[in-house]
């Protein structure tokens, strides 16, 4: 499983939005979404080896990135370009498993740091999508291993994101984890740089869009590359007082906020 997460802010900087998504390919769909990236890399930066950069949605999107990079492309043409990588993961089910934990966490306390803040429910969040997803897959006979994005470049500095070690370790004194490990042995999570892994640039295309959805509601606009594009997705949601899961199309707001309006109003 290969990991990439996102994070936004929202009402003056005191509602912290942490997304962790999780992509994990058959062998033989990955080859042809291999050949589909590729090819959009081929496209974008025609005069660049399509091996020697790596693909990230925030990075394009972005007009100075694609000024710089001297790619002339329209935003109208990105976001095709996105819906169509994201139609192709999509398809077929059986072929690939997406998930995205979702924490949304109010500040409350005015001494707390918006980088202690992140860092708390990034641990949280990471925690969480661990567990939801040995449960899930050890109930179907799987065993896994686990695999996230570093941040910064802690890689060039032959070091492991301390974090996630942390969070890993953590979990392998927790009685819960063990036992919905089911017997399996399940190692410690790793980290491995920025798009060195062809999932790991498709769990950033999942985890950006399911930032920009909840961007998009709280902003009350359509999404420029619309969730439902995805499939199936196994969601893990913490809501007040629990947390929620569900595998569905879509972010089913009806399922994790009864009687409510989408949105973070």
């Amino acid at each position: 499983m290969f990991g990439d997460e996102a994070v936004e802010w929202f009402r003056h900087e005191t509602l912290l939005l942490y997304v962790f998504a999780f992509v994990s390919l058959h062998i033989e769909f990955y080859q042809k979404l291999s050949e589909r990236m590729r090819s959009l890399k081929c496209l974008i930066r025609p005069d660049e080896d399509p091996t020697s950069w790596a693909f990230h949605v925030k990075e394009f999107r972005n007009e100075r990135w694609r000024g710089r990079n001297r790619i002339t492309m329209p935003i109208q043409q990105v976001n095709e370009l996105l819906r169509e990588l994201a139609t192709a993961l999509a398809s077929p089910d059986d072929r690939r498993f997406i998930s995205a934990t979702v924490f949304p966490y109010l500040r409350s306390s005015p001494t707390e740091s918006k980088g202690q803040a992140e860092q708390k429910i990034r641990d949280k969040t990471l925690s969480a999508a661990l567990t939801h997803m040995t449960d899930h897959l050890t109930q179907q006979g799987f065993s896994i291993d686990f695999v996230v994005e570093a941040q910064g470049d802690d890689h060039k500095r032959n070091s492991i994101d301390f974090s996630v070690e942390r969070v890993g370790r953590a979990l392998r004194h927790d009685l819960t984890y063990l036992y919905i490990s089911r017997c399996q042995l399940i190692g410690l999570p790793v980290t491995d740089p920025k798009g060195s892994q062809l999932e790991l640039e498709l769990a950033d295309l999942v985890a950006y869009m399911v930032r920009r959805h909840f961007h998009c509601l709280y902003i009350k606009r359509q999404p420029e590359v619309e969730l439902e594009l995805l499939g199936k997705v196994v969601w893990g949601v913490f809501v007040p007082g629990r947390f929620g899961t569900r595998t569905a199309i879509g972010f089913p707001w009806d399922h994790f906020y009864p009687g409510t309006s989408p949105g973070f109003s």
